[in-house]
C-alpha cells in the first residue's frame, strides 16, 4: 500500500538539498503540491478506489522532481536549454534508487516511471497498459491545470523562451498561427518568438483529458488571462491573438458540452 504521508516526509528531506532562497526552487515545490492536490481531486472525481487515488497522488508529487537538479545545474526550467525534466526525474528515481524512499512496493514502478515520462511529451505514447495510461492523462491533466496559474504568478520572464527579447515587438510565425487555428500539434522545435511560446501554452487545452479539468480551466479564464500578459505593437498580431483567443474559448465550450474525454 502507499504511505502518501511518509512520501511526502521523503519529498522534504529531499529538497532540503536544495537552496530554499532560490525563488525557481520555491515555486516549483509550490506547483507539485498543487499538481499532487489536483492529481487526487481528478482521481477522486473520476470515482477512482482508494489505492489509485493515492497512487496518483503520489505521482503528482513525483511528477517534476527532476526539476530541481535541472534548476541546480542550469538555473532554468527550459528543457531545451537544458536536460528533458521528466526523463532527468526518472534517472534520480530510477537509476539512482530514490523511488525507494517513496513508496517500498516496486508493484507500482512501471505506472510511475510511464506517468513521469509521459507527463511533458507531445503526445502520450502508444502502447501503454489500461492502468498506465490512467495514470499518465491524470497527471497530464493535473499539471497542465497548474501550469496557467504558475505562469500568471510568475510573469513571462520567467517562462517565455527568449527572455532577452521584448515580447510586445514580436510577431506569430505563420506557421504556428495555422496549425493553431487548424487544431494541428504544435512541437517546441517550430518556436521562433515568445508570442509562439504562449500560443503553445493555449494548445494544451487540446490535450486535456477529462471534463472536470477543462471546466476549472474556464472558470479561472486562463485562456484569456495568458494571452494579455503582454501588449502586441504590431497590429496583425494583435489581431491573430484575438483570433487565438476566440477560438480556444469557443472550443472549451464544445468540449465541456460534450461531457466526454477529449482523448
Amino acid at each position: 500500500m502507499i504511505e502518501i504521508e511518509k512520501a511526502e516526509k521523503a519529498f522534504e528531506n529531499y529538497v532540503k538539498n536544495y537552496n530554499p532562497e532560490d525563488e525557481k526552487i520555491r515555486i516549483k515545490i509550490g506547483h507539485i503540491k498543487r499538481v499532487e492536490k489536483q492529481s487526487e481531486w481528478i482521481a477522486t472525481s473520476l470515482g477512482l478506489d482508494e489505492e489509485n487515488i493515492l497512487l496518483a497522488k503520489l505521482i503528482g508529487l513525483l511528477h517534476d522532481i527532476g526539476r530541481f537538479e535541472q534548476v541546480r545545474r542550469f538555473h532554468t526550467f527550459l528543457d531545451k536549454m537544458s536536460v528533458n525534466h521528466a526523463e532527468e526525474g526518472n534517472r534520480v528515481l530510477f537509476e539512482q534508487g530514490l523511488i525507494r524512499e517513496f513508496v517500498a512496493d516496486p508493484q507500482y514502478d512501471d505506472i510511475i516511471r510511464k506517468a513521469i515520462g509521459n507527463h511533458n511529451k507531445l503526445q502520450i505514447e502508444d502502447g501503454l497498459k489500461e492502468r498506465e495510461l490512467l495514470h499518465a492523462k491524470i497527471i497530464r491533466d493535473a499539471d497542465k491545470s497548474d501550469i496557467f496559474p504558475t505562469i500568471l504568478a510568475t510573469g513571462l520572464q520567467g517562462n517565455i523562451a527568449f527572455p532577452d527579447r521584448d515580447t510586445a515587438k514580436e510577431t506569430i510565425t505563420p506557421t504556428v498561427f495555422e496549425k493553431f487555428m487548424k487544431q494541428e500539434p504544435i512541437s517546441y522545435g517550430e518556436i521562433q518568438t515568445n508570442i509562439d511560446h504562449m500560443v503553445i501554452w493555449v494548445t494544451y487545452i487540446y490535450d486535456i483529458n477529462f471534463g472536470v479539468t477543462l471546466q476549472k480551466i474556464k472558470e479561472e479564464n486562463y485562456i484569456s488571462r495568458i494571452l494579455h500578459m503582454t501588449d502586441y505593437g504590431d497590429a496583425k498580431t494583435k489581431e491573430q491573438i484575438k483570433q487565438v483567443e476566440n477560438k480556444a474559448n469557443q472550443d472549451i465550450e464544445e468540449m465541456i458540452k460534450k461531457n466526454t474525454q477529449v482523448k
